[in-house]
């Protein structure tokens, strides 16, 4: 599985956003994109999933040339009602399967993993932003999907709960196999995430290799350090 983004130029009424750049993924990679608010982190992410139509260039998505989104390329949202109303915690994660008629993951082992079993009767209204990320997720990779597309999905969370999170998504990407693409306004958590993080700036995209061993310790003076220089790169 490969990404490619090929010389894409996109642009916003005279705000020029991107102009002839060239990216990469690989498959099983977790790519991790800072920048400051409006440089267009989010809309990067909808290009990569064929969400956002470009001006110029073309997404290639396992070597052919792709302008619709596909059930291989997912995104998780950060707002907490993206989920169906009306069904339940089994039932949202499910929708998926019965909505294209395919097979996936076992629900019952997702439901254990995501530590939604306990709760898996209840409706959205009933759980805390936290549980409805979980659901969230699960229903993104319930189908087995190549890629998952995450935009600031826990930016309005509480530090508690955005930790298990991302340890729930570390989890995930090693057990699946699946290729991340993660947006995030913290440096530290693209740190903890991403083995490569793209910087976008006004003029340039800066891509960067992590060079912190996993497990990360985010306490640790390497960790400050690196978090620290790329701030510094951030313009």
């Amino acid at each position: 599985m490969s990404i490619v983004l090929k010389n894409i130029s996109k642009k916003y009424e005279n705000k020029i956003l991107f102009e002839n750049i060239n990216l990469e993924i690989d498959s099983g990679e977790f790519i991790t994109i800072v920048g400051k608010s409006g440089i267009g982190k989010s809309t990067l992410l909808s290009i990569i999933g064929s969400f956002e139509k470009v001006d110029d260039g073309e997404v290639i998505f396992n070597e052919k040339s792709v302008k619709k989104p596909d059930r291989n390329r997912i995104i998780v949202f950060q707002t907490f009602d993206q989920l169906l109303p009306w069904k339940t915690v089994r039932e949202n994660i499910e929708f998926p399967l019965i909505h294209t008629n395919s097979n996936g993951l076992d629900i019952e082992k997702l439901l254990d993993e995501l530590d939604l079993k306990s709760v898996e009767n209840l409706y959205p209204h009933q759980l805390s932003g936290g549980m409805k990320q979980r659901v969230a997720i699960g229903r993104s990779i319930i189908t087995k999907p190549q890629v998952l597309l995450m935009d600031e999905p826990f930016g309005s969370l509480d530090v508690g709960t955005r930790q298990n999170l991302q340890r729930l998504v570390l989890f995930l990407w090693k057990e699946y196999n699946i290729t991340i693409v993660f947006v995030t306004h913290d440096v530290s958590e693209a740190v903890l995430l991403g083995n490569r993080i793209w910087i976008l700036n006004e003029s340039e995209i800066i891509e960067i290799e992590n060079p912190i061993m996993r497990p990360r310790d985010q306490m640790a003076a390497n960790y400050q350090m690196f978090v620290g220089e790329l701030i510094k790169n951030i313009k």
